[in-house]
């Protein structure tokens, strides 16, 4: 189980990556979350 938990993770962030609309919604949700001072 833990196998196939990892393979989905690993295309869930191998699409995300390679998808611009995954990329902006993840960098938007990252510094959504995270103070502006990290940024």
């Amino acid at each position: 189980m833990r196998e196939s938990t990892e393979k989905d993770f690993s295309a869930a962030l191998h699409s995300a990556q390679n998808d611009d609309l995954g990329r902006y919604l993840f960098i938007h949700l990252s510094v959504s979350v995270t103070p502006t001072e990290t940024h």
